[in-house]
């Protein structure tokens, strides 16, 4: 295992071999069998200790809906990464909002227009927003700040950048966090 791996976790493995022995039924093999064939075929590894609980497990998870003919629920496994990313970065700015949003540029837009939307929707694009200013001062988009929030708001929109410039977005997201604390 590279040590940059994570484990899965208690919930990834039950899910992993719920779904490993759905699909072994349906193939009519053994369900260990089965799982030990795909770690081998997919990933290269032998051990389930070696299996990462990111794109490893995305990988796996994804062969497993896709041998049962699921190929739907296949491409929930397809882009995991950037999707996890999105929900870190969405998540922390959401709370960096809620925690202090007289503080953000352009947050008390969200605010103090459209009452009648429910907060968590205002929450949600003032989030956004700011998740664009940030991208643009981090010099990672030319667009302006309402077309790349317009832009983000699609979920497909996120995959426009890369998973190490999303990764830095959520550490720089949560660094704040930090030291509103």
């Amino acid at each position: 295992m590279k040590k940059n791996k994570q484990p899965l976790t208690q919930l990834q493995r039950q899910f992993l071999f719920v779904g490993c022995s759905a699909t072994a039924r349906e193939l009519g093999v053994d369900a260990s069998e089965y799982r030990h064939q795909i770690m081998k075929e997919e990933l290269g590894i032998e051990h389930l200790s070696d299996c990462g609980r990111t794109e490893d497990f995305d990988n796996l998870m994804r062969r497993v809906f896709a041998d049962r003919g699921e190929y739907s629920r296949a491409m929930d496994f397809v882009g995991g990464n950037v999707r996890r990313l999105q929900y870190l970065a969405v998540e922390a700015a959401k709370e960096i909002v809620r925690r202090g949003h007289s503080y953000l540029a352009g947050a008390h837009y969200y605010f103090d227009t459209d009452q009648s939307e429910p907060v968590a929707e205002r929450v949600e694009r003032a989030a956004i927003r700011y998740i664009a200013g940030v991208m643009i001062q981090m010099g990672a988009s030319r667009e302006t700040v309402d077309s790349l929030t317009f832009k983000l708001r699609r979920v497909d929109g996120w995959d426009d950048f890369s998973p190490k410039l999303l990764r830095s977005i959520v550490s720089a997201l949560q660094c704040h966090l930090r030291r509103r604390r």
